[in-house]
């Protein structure tokens, strides 16, 4: 029930402001719903989206242990598991580590001050050296949570292989997508987001959809 309620949180924000969902996907610590696009549009909108889910464990949830305990429903002593069991994957939920919910709201900050490709990197690197120090520090303890840091590991080194193809989605979903971003000259090899680029080149002004061409031409992608 907690986890349908948290995944349904974000699902029902995403759709109220315009995203899709994609999917619904299993891991070892619960369900994750996958939105198209996600990642790649309005930082302040994705915030908003991934928030959803952690606020159903301080809101909507505890009521709702309340009410079944005074009708009975579930026993006292169960409740009050439950609960634990709330809280606990309340606080783990929202750790700065990728790919939790607290790791998708580090993105998104990253991603309104830094290029794409370097805040994707930031985020896998200060993702890795903080479940690094939960370990040191012991917050993770017995088998079942080491296989779980193990899963996020392997996520996070995912992350570090698939920053090429996924920087080159982004510039895809930017061609295909104007939007009405404030211009922001730089000379970076890259692309913000909430912002529209004009790359500053040795061959003189390029427009965001005219480096982005040339960077799929040069990829052999085209537009697709």
């Amino acid at each position: 029930m907690m986890l349908t309620i948290h995944e349904s949180a974000h699902i029902l924000v995403a759709i109220l402001l315009g995203y899709k969902l994609q999917c619904v996907r299993v891991y070892p610590f619960g369900l994750a719903a996958q939105i198209q696009y996600m990642g790649f549009g309005d930082t302040r909108k994705e915030c908003l989206i991934v928030l959803a889910g952690p606020l159903m464990h301080v809101s909507l949830l505890p009521l709702l242990l309340l009410l079944f305990m005074r009708m009975s429903w579930i026993s006292e002593s169960f409740y009050v598991y439950l609960c634990t069991m709330n809280k606990a994957f309340f606080l783990f939920n929202i750790l700065p580590i990728y790919p939790l919910d607290g790791g998708r709201i580090l993105q998104c900050i990253l991603h309104s001050i830094f290029s794409y490709k370097l805040a994707q990197k930031l985020m896998l690197i200060m993702s890795g050296v903080f479940l690094t120090w939960c370990l040191y520090v012991r917050i993770f303890q017995g088998l079942s949570s080491y296989i779980l840091v193990c899963f996020i590991y392997l996520q996070i080194w995912l992350g570090f292989h698939n920053l090429v193809y996924d920087a080159y989605a982004f510039y895809q979903y930017r061609f295909q997508h104007a939007l009405p971003y404030p211009i922001f000259m730089h000379k970076k090899d890259d692309l913000y987001r909430m912002r529209h680029n004009v790359i500053i080149s040795r061959y003189g002004l390029l427009d965001e959809r005219a480096w982005i061409s040339c960077k799929l031409l040069k990829r052999g992608v085209g537009d697709r």
